[in-house]
């Protein structure tokens, strides 16, 4: 911005703190005035200009606007349960013009910082963005970002909650008018984007300032290009996907008033803000707002296939995995909680008769500055199968055999071409040596199994003992075999035992002409024969083995894009009836 255009733009610099009117003052006077209600005690609100509240580290901050030509800005921690500034102040920065407009980016250890300073080029002052760190209440790696700065205005950069996109503030050319919001993403190496103009579902032919963006990337900021009014207000755009947001409208009163509101910034449902409305305390005072109305969720778990009874409990985590709360649930089922607006949950299932069955439900929570939200949330029980599917690194077969890769199977693999039963003839050379690579797979492999069959135990146990019902009446248990696409020599045939197993509906003889379909399906099959033997070793299994229904299949060639090794394997579907 050049220096004759200073006087068109004088009353949003003013708001962006970069004046130097002269007033005799040096120190804040304490205003011990808190009218309106929301205006934040007088320890933090004095007859100097209190502006751009933050939160750093859940810690509430803000910038104390410094008055006289050689005054700086200063920015403060204030506890707002003890209402008293927190000394030292938190971090200055030297070398500076008026630093403002912080926001904050944590990534692991590391606190990155983003904020606005003027600049002077041949004594003609402009306004930049820069960015840098935090390291014992230090800035330190501070630097402009090229790929943003222009020899225009640029101001109140606003980084979202996982880094990826800085909205700021602009008066380049090119834009709908005065200072527009701009987006820039960030990229794989680290760079910003061209940026982007948010367009006129956001900007006015007059100013917009000072941006944030939420936890879900809602935008706020400060126009005075809405409803025909001149001074400033708070406006929100609802974000939609795909970085675009919703037409933006400005938010109800008492947050906005006929004077100005800027510097937004929200925090567990309270916006704060600044204002110079009448009743505060001198200049731009700090208030602080409940944004959302409530939020109530009531529901109904219900079941109108298995005749569960309903009683269990209802799990509810934020958006992070984090428990918030534990809700039981009684035999109508129906259950009520009060929620966040504006926030992500999920809300889990668990009821005693059936443990391995968890339904999960996610829900995110709108913000309706008007009136309180009311959501009503069914949970249908269902009791579908769950997939077991032994892949990833492990090769669940040695390439090109039938049987799975537990050690004792690897013995006896071994034995075979010892005894020069396999390697030999060319019907079975498709059958590699098994290496010493395999040991370590089949140690897994084995775990892989017993944990199956300690599933399918579970399972039977809990088929009716804790509910004295029966809640399943059958359990079946598909399994598919899968080999890949290698294909076989026409003199390749199938060198063990004839099978008559009924379970599979055919019979394999010895010396059948091996392909892709029968070495998947006798995966499948070899698999069944290791699950059923140490099931029927346990004698809950031999009392219900009735319940349990098998389903041996090939699945052929798989369609997994891996690597040939991870394509050796099964796939098991536990389902209840």
């Amino acid at each position: 911005m050049k220096f004759y255009e200073i006087k068109k733009y004088l009353p949003i610099i003013l708001l962006i703190i970069i004046h130097f009117t002269f007033i005799s003052c040096s120190s804040p006077k304490q205003c011990m005035k808190i009218d309106p209600k929301n205006n934040l005690p007088s320890i933090a609100n004095t007859n100097y200009n209190e502006l751009s509240p933050f939160f750093l580290n859940n810690n509430f901050c803000f910038v104390r606007q410094g008055k006289g030509k050689k005054q700086i800005d200063h920015i403060f921690e204030y506890n707002l349960e003890k209402k008293q500034i927190v000394e030292p102040k938190i971090f200055e920065l030297n070398g500076y013009n008026n630093p403002s407009n912080f926001s904050f980016y944590q990534a692991g250890d590391t606190i990155q910082v983003f904020f606005a300073a003027t600049v002077f080029q041949n004594k003609i002052p402009n306004r930049d963005i820069f960015q840098g760190k935090i390291i014992n209440n230090d800035l330190t790696d501070i630097a402009p970002i090229a790929q943003i700065n222009t020899d225009n205005f640029e101001a109140y950069p606003m980084i979202s909650k996982d880094g990826r996109l800085l909205v700021f503030v602009s008066d380049r050319t090119g834009g709908i008018g005065g200072t527009d919001l701009y987006l820039s993403i960030k990229k794989e190496n680290g760079e910003w984007s061209e940026p982007i103009n948010f367009g006129d579902k956001i900007n006015t032919p007059v100013n917009e300032i000072s941006p944030f963006l939420d936890d879900l990337d809602n935008l706020y900021f400060s126009s005075n290009g809405f409803d025909n009014k001149e001074d400033f207000n708070i406006i929100k755009s609802e974000y939609s996907n795909d970085y675009q947001w919703e037409l933006a409208r400005t938010l109800p009163t008492p947050i906005n008033t006929d004077s100005d509101e800027i510097t937004s910034f929200i925090h567990n449902n309270q916006i704060y803000y600044a204002s110079n409305r009448a009743g505060g305390c001198g200049g731009f005072d700090l208030y602080a707002n409940e944004l959302c109305g409530k939020v109530f969720l009531t529901g109904q778990v219900f079941d109108s296939q298995n005749k569960l009874p309903l009683q269990g409990v209802l799990n509810l985590y934020d958006n992070s995995g984090n428990l918030i709360s534990e809700n039981q649930i009684g035999d109508n089922g129906k259950f009520s909680m009060n929620l966040n607006p504006n926030s992500s949950y999920t809300l889990e299932y668990y009821n005693t008769c059936v443990p391995l069955y968890t339904p999960r439900k996610s829900i995110n929570t709108p913000c309706n500055e008007e009136e309180i939200t009311q959501i009503t949330l069914p949970i249908e029980l269902r009791l579908e199968g769950k997939e077991y599917e032994f892949q990833g690194v492990v090769p669940f077969f040695v390439s090109g055999y039938y049987k799975p890769n537990t050690p004792n199977e690897l013995q006896n693999l071994r034995l075979l071409f010892a005894n020069n039963i396999l390697g030999i003839a060319d019907s079975n050379k498709y059958i590699e040596y098994p290496d010493a690579k395999y040991d370590a797979y089949s140690e897994t492999v084995q775990e892989g199994l017993n944990s199956l069959v300690a599933t399918i135990l579970e399972i039977l146990r809990n088929s009716k003992s804790k509910c004295n019902i029966d809640v399943y009446e059958h359990i079946k248990i598909s399994i598919q075999g899968f080999a890949d696409e290698r294909g076989f020599s026409d003199f390749a045939k199938y060198s063990g035992e004839d099978i008559t197993d009924p379970i599979l509906g055919k019979v394999i003889p010895r010396g059948m002409k091996m392909d892709n379909d029968l070495l998947g399906l006798l995966r499948g099959y070899f698999t069944y024969k290791f699950l059923e033997t140490q099931l029927s070793k346990d004698n809950l299994y031999q009392e219900n083995s009735y319940k349990i229904i098998w389903d041996i299949s090939s699945g052929g060639v798989t369609a997994d894009e891996d690597e040939l090794i991870l394509k050796r394997k099964v796939k098991i579907i536990i389902s209840t009836q």
